[in-house]
């Protein structure tokens, strides 16, 4: 099963995942980042911070960024715009 690491980042600051996940697919890696992202503005919320600028960028095990799941977009609704 291949790994995928979810780095955090907001513009030029990145925050690296040195262990990563494995995955049975990219998609499956983006749901999780999409769940985890909804999970991280909740509890900023609760803290009255926004975090929705934040992203995961997803890489594979060569290094490589194969996806990127910014926070703001798995928000619902209205909560979406900014």
């Amino acid at each position: 099963m291949p790994r995928f690491y979810m780095d955090v980042s907001e513009g030029a600051t990145l925050v690296p995942d040195p262990m990563g996940l494995d995955f049975p697919s990219i998609e499956a890696a983006m749901d999780q980042a999409a769940e985890g992202a909804r999970e991280i503005v909740a509890h900023g919320i609760l803290k009255n911070e926004d975090l929705s600028g934040l992203a995961f960028s997803i890489r594979d095990e060569d290094d490589r960024i194969v996806a990127t799941v910014r926070f703001r977009d798995v928000l619902p609704g209205r909560l979406k715009q900014k």
